[in-house]
């Protein structure tokens, strides 16, 4: 499915009435975003940078109802359980515009959300998540002698993070999220560019006396891989300023902010913005986003010493499942 087939179908969705919805499980400034929201349902999304599918399913449970001084009924708190499945085609590569190769991960995630309703305006969020992340790392561990045996292998790229945060939600159009995350990656690649490693299928020789070489090249990783330690600190704000139309969809605004600290490479900071659009009725469910991202700013890493290198374009669509009743 192209990338204007999917755009299409997010605007065509948001601008459809639903019954319920949900915070779409956004992924940016290098990280997982800590906006998840208050309404409730199951989707399917698409993350085109990644070529990532995903599948969230939503359990809600809220509390009993009760009533204020004045006798009138209280919005209840809830509490929230989401199980998120991720299927990538280029896990990792998270940019629409570099090209890249194929590198099939999952990830697996459980979350859970705590809503605490304020007396005015707005609510209070606290969440925990554990997830997994997995991808298949092409290598090439080359010997120390021209006699030792080159080793071209696949290896699984490991990560298992554990996060935490908060949101502010002072109204339904303005919102705040602060979280934190530790995690421990298993062969990691940050830092690390692949280069192309060929194995010589046919040698021969052409009429002119010139060697003629057929080879077999991949991508791969060169050398052994380390593992490290990953916190991130990071900051996300969501506004929604309009409403679209008359059947009620809404534009917004989604930013982050995030700092990595890394056990083997200098600390790097990432930057995220773009606008979003919203189902009507459903302030909170993104149904389709495009972020302008930073990504290592300052060039801390050394890898992307113009601006032009640190630039990312992220675009998503999410699909409710209630739209196939």
């Amino acid at each position: 499915m192209s990338v204007r087939c999917l755009c299409a179908a997010g605007v065509l969705l948001a601008l459809a009435p639903a019954s319920a919805s949900a915070q779409f499980p956004l992924t940016s400034a290098k990280g997982d975003s800590t906006l998840i929201g208050t309404e409730r349902t199951s989707l399917i999304t698409y993350d085109v940078s990644e070529s990532r599918v995903g599948f969230r399913i939503d359990r809600f449970s809220p509390d009993q109802q009760t009533t204020d001084a004045q006798g009138f009924p209280t919005i209840p708190n809830t509490t929230q359980w989401f199980f998120d499945l991720g299927l990538s085609a280029t896990k990792g590569k998270r940019d629409v515009f570099k090209g890249g190769h194929f590198t099939p991960g999952y990830d697996l995630a459980v979350t859970g959300l705590r809503t605490i309703e304020r007396a005015g305006p707005g609510y209070f969020q606290f969440y925990g998540r554990v997830k997994l992340d997995q991808a298949a790392l092409k290598t090439a561990l080359f010997g120390t002698s021209n006699a030792e045996v080159t080793k071209l292998k696949t290896v699984p790229g490991t990560t298992v993070t554990m996060m935490g945060g908060t949101n502010i939600g002072f109204t339904e159009d303005v919102i705040v999220g602060l979280g934190v995350s530790v995690g421990r990656h298993r062969n990691s690649i940050e830092g690390v560019d692949p280069l192309s490693v060929c194995v010589a299928k046919h040698v021969g020789i052409d009429d002119k006396g010139q060697s003629v070489t057929a080879s077999d090249c991949d991508d791969r990783y060169v050398g052994n891989l380390n593992d490290e330690w990953l916190t991130q600190l990071r900051s996300d704000f969501f506004y929604r300023f309009a409403t679209l139309g008359t059947e009620g969809a809404t534009a917004g605004l989604i930013s982050a902010v995030s700092a990595d600290f890394r056990s083997n490479t200098p600390t790097s900071f990432n930057l995220s913005a773009g606008p979003s659009l919203q189902r009507p009725g459903h302030p909170n469910q993104v149904v389709f986003a495009a972020l302008f991202e930073v990504i290592d700013l300052g060039n801390r890493l050394g890898k992307s010493p113009e601006l032009g290198d640190q630039l990312r374009f992220r675009v998503y669509v999410g699909v409710p499942f209630d739209v196939f009743k």
